[in-house]
């Protein structure tokens, strides 16, 4: 008996290793959940930043694809061009034949001998005046004449269909679809091209400046009543009409040169380029969530993730930004959509983070519209 615990028996003894036998196996199984738990935690984790990786490489291959459409459309205006100078050299040259030679074109249409017997033919009203010009500061020089040579990438596919009918009258003022009544053919002999060498200095101006849009137009003077000269317009500011060279034209007092160094016009380029910048975005979610025939995809939810956190993140968005592109309009209507149709929307949150961005905007707005017209007036959200 010296060697039993005194005041203890047997039977306690063997309760008491059943007790501690059956808190290590708990303790045993508390520890393998632990690690099983944090297992989980670790591989969800890597899961999101694998999912958030992947978004961001989708979000670069269709940067790639839209720079590459865009490669394309410059490659399809280049041949347009070249085989608009092929037309107009052929043209020249069906001009260039002598009447006397027996000719189809020696006999004079019915419509030219009847302005013939009216009066002198005038200049066509397509090609609007300089003060008209001057007034219109979102006009590129759109004229029939020379709406060949004006660069423009439409990206827009507004909600609304007042925005829609809006876009399609301006194509419509700027196709050169519809010059007069009467034959177009009988007016070919008073429209003529601008001149080769303003045609090429243009190219070389827009090679030396890629990120400057020009266009040729015709200049009737400072005061909008001299006699029509073709001039290089810029289309960041409207309002200049410029030759290739100043030097050559004692009458016009723009240098060209000197414009594309000035602060004024060096702001509108970046202006107009980061606009563009938000209207891709903002075409992106309106894509995504508003104007899918098939609904909202699930795998385009991470892409618009990863773009709408470009949008949170951009510190340069600007009033004039905000109604050129109407993102404002995309976000609030993505608030108003159910959370039901948005896949994974409690999750990444797309209703409140767009409520949030038009909240954060309309300040913007409202100073504008206060700036416009003197604080008398309601903002209105585009």
């Amino acid at each position: 008996m010296a060697g039993e615990p005194l005041g203890e028996s047997t039977g306690e003894l063997r309760d008491l290793k059943r007790q501690v036998e059956r808190l290590k196996r708990d303790n045993d199984g508390l520890r393998e959940r632990l690690r099983f738990e944090e297992r989980d935690h670790h591989a969800t984790k890597a899961d999101r930043d694998e999912d958030l990786l992947l978004a961001q490489q989708r979000y670069d291959a269709l940067d790639a694809l839209l720079q590459d459409a865009l490669r394309k459309v410059q490659e399809e205006r280049k041949e347009r061009e070249l085989v608009e100078e092929r037309f107009r050299a052929t043209m020249e040259s069906v001009r260039d034949i002598s009447p006397s030679e027996g000719s189809a074109l020696s006999t004079p249409s019915p419509q030219r001998k009847k302005r013939a017997a009216e009066g002198p033919p005038a200049l066509l009203d397509t090609i609007s005046s300089n003060k008209k010009r001057k007034g219109d500061h979102n006009s590129g020089g759109d004229d029939e004449d020379t709406v060949f040579l004006v660069e423009e990438v439409e990206l827009d596919d507004e909600v609304d269909e007042e925005s829609g009918e809006k876009a399609e009258e301006e194509d419509e003022i700027g196709d050169g679809s519809a010059i007069d009544d009467e034959d177009p053919a009988d007016d070919l002999d008073y429209i003529t091209p601008p001149p080769q060498r303003m045609v090429k200095s243009l190219r070389a101006l827009r090679k030396m400046n890629p990120d400057s849009v020009f266009n040729v137009v015709a200049w009737f003077g400072e005061n909008g009543e001299g006699v029509p000269k073709w001039r290089v317009q810029c289309g960041d500011c409207s309002s200049m009409f410029c030759p290739p060279n100043s030097t050559h034209d004692h009458e016009c007092t723009c240098n060209l040169a000197e414009h594309l160094q000035e602060e004024e016009h060096r702001q509108r380029v970046s202006a107009r380029l980061e606009e563009t910048k938000v209207r891709i975005w903002r075409h992106t979610l309106q894509k995504t969530f508003l104007v899918n025939p098939a609904g909202i995809v699930y795998q385009d939810i991470l892409p618009a993730h990863v773009v709408l956190q470009a949008v949170e993140n951009y510190d340069g968005m600007t009033a004039r930004a905000l109604k050129n592109t109407k993102i404002s309009k995309v976000m609030r209507h993505i608030h108003l959509l159910e959370d039901a149709k948005i896949p994974d929307g409690d999750y990444y949150g797309f209703r409140k983070r767009a409520r949030a961005l038009v909240d954060k905007w309309k300040p913007l707005l409202e100073q504008d519209t206060m700036a416009e017209t003197g604080g008398g007036a309601t903002v209105k959200e585009p």
